[in-house]
């Protein structure tokens, strides 16, 4: 069974943090490899955690302000470019 495979028993929105926070362990693994203390790896999770946030709280900022339905957030450093496609959904989108 995959680490990414969807559960029956999950809500949307815990599957899709779950995604995300998988999506956090990968890069910090590729970003350090292995062999390193667990602080180091713990430290460079929060970053993770918080530059991914930054840049979530941003998309959905622009998203709102212009009331767009819908936008990406594309990372293109990564070996497949779908790995690195985030599709962000404006929530308080009003239709005109």
């Amino acid at each position: 069974m995959s680490a990414l495979q969807k559960y029956q028993d999950v809500s949307s929105d815990t599957e899709s943090l779950s995604k995300i926070i998988v999506d956090c362990f990968l890069s910090v693994h590729k970003e350090l490899d292995a062999g390193y203390l667990e602080q180091i790896y713990e430290e460079a999770l929060c970053e993770e955690f918080q530059l991914r946030h930054m840049y979530d709280a941003q998309i959905q900022s622009y998203l709102k302000t212009a009331n767009l339905e819908l936008g990406f957030l594309v990372n293109f450093n990564v070996p497949l470019i779908k790995h690195g496609i985030k599709r962000h959904i404006n929530k308080n989108f009003v239709s005109s």
